[in-house]
């Protein structure tokens, strides 16, 4: 969970957690990073970084292709991204994905907080370093 004191990341991460059905990962073990798919927007939740995204393909079955936004960024940070618990995990699976919005922040966000993002495949990776 990017952006809190190395003395308090484990125990953030239990705090946030706690208030979901998902379980903290082992300390350096932990999701860096999710791709998912919203409206139209393939979306990036990156530990630390701000909610980014770009175009999806639409293709159409007449006329010209399908107009897309370039990019778009969120104003909310990820803090934090939990994997499904293997017990309550139904398909697809979703992740809970933590950012700096109300009610833990005050970043404005298009995004409740925490939010359920169904990854697109092979698009998790876990991250190998030491918290901050």
């Amino acid at each position: 969970m990017p952006g809190g004191a190395a003395d308090g990341y484990e125990r953030a991460c239990v705090a946030l957690a706690a208030v979901s059905t998902h379980e903290p990962s082992p300390l350096g073990e932990g999701i860096e990073e999710i791709r998912f798919a919203r409206d139209g927007v393939a979306w990036v939740a990156k530990g630390g970084d701000l909610l980014s995204g770009g175009p999806t393909r639409k293709h159409r079955r007449r006329g010209p292709p399908a107009q897309g936004i370039n990019s778009v960024r969120d104003p909310a940070t990820v803090r934090a991204i939990f994997a499904p618990v293997s017990h309550l995990v139904f398909a697809p699976f979703p992740y809970l994905v933590v950012t700096d919005a109300p009610p833990l922040g005050d970043a404005r966000s298009r995004f409740g907080n925490p939010f359920l993002a169904v990854p697109t495949a092979s698009s998790t990776s876990t991250d190998s370093r030491s918290p901050p």
